[in-house]
């Protein structure tokens, strides 16, 4: 099975799939070492959220507002600030 040619789909995620296949060289992957434990974020959010702080990302794009105020801690960054930041 060759992993670089999508499905044979001609529509919109065959496209997208082919897409992504073309620019693999372009992606990069990370790998993140979970290194606290947490009741409200999951392990996907721990992982981006410790990369956003290793990374010193400009932002972190969450929709688990009952972890916010954990992930901004990980992160580094007060509520306080990012709406100064934003506004």
């Amino acid at each position: 099975m060759n992993w670089r040619k999508p499905a044979h789909d001609n529509d919109r995620h065959g496209e997208a799939a082919q897409t992504v296949l073309d620019n693999l060289d372009k992606i990069t992957a990370n790998w993140v070492k979970r290194e606290f434990t947490s009741s409200c974020i999951d392990r996907g959010e721990d992982g981006c959220a410790l990369l956003t702080k290793r990374r010193e990302a400009e932002f972190l794009t969450t929709d688990d507002l009952q972890a916010l105020h954990e992930l901004q801690d990980v992160v580094g960054v007060s509520y306080n600030e990012e709406k100064t930041r934003t506004t």
